[in-house]
């Protein structure tokens, strides 16, 4: 009922499935793309806009180009490659656009091994959710945020995101291969940890259960993610997201539309921030007319 109330008038699939399909069906036909094979490669992070929805039984393609080639700040011998993306459905509309960004070893440096830095949790004020009232974009105050629950990140979750993606990365399902990787044992897809990581923000938090006024309903939706993937998540490692309201601002051409930027990390056991990047989302504004 609640889909059939929606301007999609249907349900949908989530966001990040479309997203998390990206680097799994390209690995398929492009491995380079996501640096499956590739030695020393590693799939450093993402951006998704969501231009519009995939729907039940939609079918879809991957499109791509490598838009850019660059050096790599943090480690000498390695360079980031820049792939702009789409993902187009049956009728060839680009429901989503976006990049991924891969880390790759230079032919030059080919005893050089991967290095990937965890980062620190940011500092913020806590959130308290009022239940009963209904918000507003100017009610969420920038810097503040919560904490979620955790959740251990296990072997069938690995099996499970893979078969679903279709990212057979020797990495990820690989116990001799990555035993010889610089891990030294099998890790994460990094879609995994952001989209679990995602729904422990849906289900721990207060930002994202505040009430909706009737009259800006239509307001709110999501519309576009992105993060950066500092390190890998292990089996058996424990994730928390921390979420913070970083941005807001009223739509230049529709003054009742409000643009939102909320931060996400995802912190390991030992307080390690192992991704980190941001959803975009709306919510309608207190402007008249």
């Amino acid at each position: 009922h609640g889909a059939a109330m929606s301007p999609y008038k249907e349900r949908v699939a989530h966001g990040l499935l479309g997203a998390s399909l990206v680097p799994g069906m390209t690995s398929l036909v492009s491995p380079q793309v996501v640096g499956r094979n590739v030695p020393e490669a590693y799939l450093l992070g993402f951006e998704i806009s969501y231009r519009g929805a995939i729907m039940i039984l939609d079918t879809i393609k991957i499109k791509w180009r490598i838009t850019e080639k660059a050096d790599d700040p943090a480690q000498n011998g390695f360079g980031i490659i820049k792939t702009a993306i789409q993902v187009v459905n049956q009728e060839e509309k680009a429901v989503y656009e976006g990049t991924l960004s891969t880390k790759v070893r230079k032919e030059a440096a080919k005893n050089e091994k991967l290095s990937l830095k965890p980062g620190k949790p940011w500092e913020y004020k806590e959130f308290v959710w009022e239940p009963e009232k209904f918000y507003y974009m100017e009610d969420f105050i920038i810097g503040e945020g919560q904490m979620s629950c955790g959740r251990t990140i296990t072997e069938a979750d690995i099996v499970n995101f893979c078969g679903l993606t279709g990212d057979y990365n020797p990495l990820y399902v690989d116990v001799l291969s990555a035993k010889e990787s610089t891990f030294g044992e099998r890790i994460a897809p990094p879609m995994l940890p952001w989209t679990v990581g995602m729904g422990l923000l849906m289900r721990d938090g207060d930002l994202l259960r505040t009430k909706v006024a009737p009259e800006a309903a239509t307001w709110a939706g999501h519309l576009g993610d992105g993060a950066s993937f500092h390190a890998p998540v292990k089996i058996g490692d424990t994730i928390r997201v921390l979420s913070r309201m970083e941005s807001s601002r009223a739509s230049k051409s529709k003054p009742k539309l409000g643009i939102m930027r909320m931060g996400l990390q995802i912190i390991n056991q030992r307080d390690e921030v192992v991704q980190e990047g941001y959803i975009m989302l709306t919510r309608g504004t207190k402007a008249e007319g």
